[in-house]
């Protein structure tokens, strides 16, 4: 029954956007987890290409082409702004408190620039091929971690996070793990877990 209710929940939320495709979901997500009661990690998956085109710097080329040849240096104001983008335009709480140790994991400009590369040879080759162009492509995409604590004291056992609109549409997860250190047994060690 739950797992009825979970995939009826995910036709939902696929019928509600419309932005599905055969090679996966044309959104950003976000998988918040929470372990050990009091660390938060949040891995937020984008297509890079859309939010460049959201975001906004100091000497942002005109084009992506412009963009996807330009110098590992000149790319330093783009990276500085998607950090900006994650850290302080996107905050996380616990009611009035703010996340502790708040600590955000991006490419550096190298691989910004390698992937920026990638997606405009990717984007040639097709035009040669006269293929569609599919808009989701997993190996451009920006992966961002963001770590942090629950603060001392949070009575509240809400999170809230405001995710930028650069990021536009955006399906969310959450889990909690359970861990559990298992003892060798003599022949085999043994696991259960209720489903």
């Amino acid at each position: 029954m739950k797992f009825i209710m979970v995939l009826l929940n995910v036709l939902l939320i696929l019928s509600v956007t419309g932005k599905a495709n055969a090679h996966g979901l044309n959104m950003s997500t976000a998988q918040v987890t929470l372990r050990q009661n009091n660390h938060i990690s949040i891995r937020v998956h984008t297509s890079l290409k859309e939010v460049l085109a959201q975001l906004s710097w100091q000497g942002k080329p005109k084009s992506f082409t412009q963009l996807a040849t330009a110098t590992e240096n000149n790319l330093k104001p783009m990276s500085l702004a998607l950090h900006t983008l994650f850290t302080k335009n996107m905050p996380v709480s616990f009611g009035e408190k703010e996340m502790n140790s708040k600590k955000a994991r991006l490419p550096s400009p190298k691989q910004l620039q390698v992937k920026l590369q990638k997606a405009l040879a990717e984007k040639v080759m097709q035009k040669r091929q006269g293929q569609h162009q599919d808009e989701f492509h997993r190996s451009n995409d920006l992966v961002i971690e963001i770590d942090g604590f629950i603060p001392k004291g949070v009575t509240n056992s809400q999170i809230q996070i405001s995710f930028p609109k650069e990021l536009g549409a955006i399906m969310v997860s959450y889990n909690k793990p359970q861990v559990q250190t298992l003892k060798a047994g003599k022949s085999a060690t043994r696991y259960h877990q209720a489903l």
